[in-house]
């Protein structure tokens, strides 16, 4: 009789515990994120580095307001990228000849992730208010697993322009398993 009940009572327990346990799914999410970026009047032909102030990622908020934690999170990529400019009214993104988008973030090395030329099939329009930066596809969950990440743009110009401001606007896309 001992021979049947101790395995009847460990597989009636392990189907408990296994068909009660909750089924983890994949969680995905997008998060957006603003900055602003001071342009001074450039110069023509001269690189222009620019650091944006630490932007607060408030990730640790925005994965438990999905269900997940930093611990479950397998992925963060950028899904869009765009500059538009905010001031003055008459501005226009045209004068870009190129521009780079890198972040970093604490112990984090600085990776490209969205770039633009103006030449061949990426020309901007003269009088375009905005435009699309072409984006690269590397995992950034280390960087937005911090408290805290920065911005760093590199811009050349194809013209002078008065002083202006940019907004960039941007997308991570998160994959995570729920909790």
């Amino acid at each position: 009789m001992k021979k049947v009940l101790i395995p009847t009572v460990v597989i009636l327990m392990a189907a408990l515990y296994f068909g009660c346990a909750k089924k983890k799914e994949v969680i995905e999410f997008d998060v957006a994120y603003s900055t602003d970026l001071a342009i001074p009047t450039l110069t023509t032909g001269v690189t222009y580095t620019f650091t944006s102030p630490d932007v607060m990622t408030a990730i640790g908020e925005k994965l438990a307001s999905n269900g997940t934690n930093a611990d479950r999170v397998g992925e963060v990529y950028y899904k869009d990228f765009s500059l538009a400019v905010k001031t003055p009214s008459a501005g226009n993104v045209g004068f870009i000849k190129w521009t780079k988008f890198f972040i970093n973030a604490v112990k984090q090395p600085e990776q490209q992730v969205a770039w633009r030329y103006n030449e061949g099939s990426y020309t901007i329009s003269p009088t375009a208010k905005s435009t699309t930066l072409r984006l690269n596809e590397p995992n950034l969950k280390n960087r937005f697993m911090e408290n805290s990440v920065y911005f760093k743009y590199y811009l050349e110009s194809l013209t002078a322009t008065s002083p202006m401001t940019l907004t960039a606007m941007h997308t991570i896309h998160v994959k995570a398993i729920s909790e």
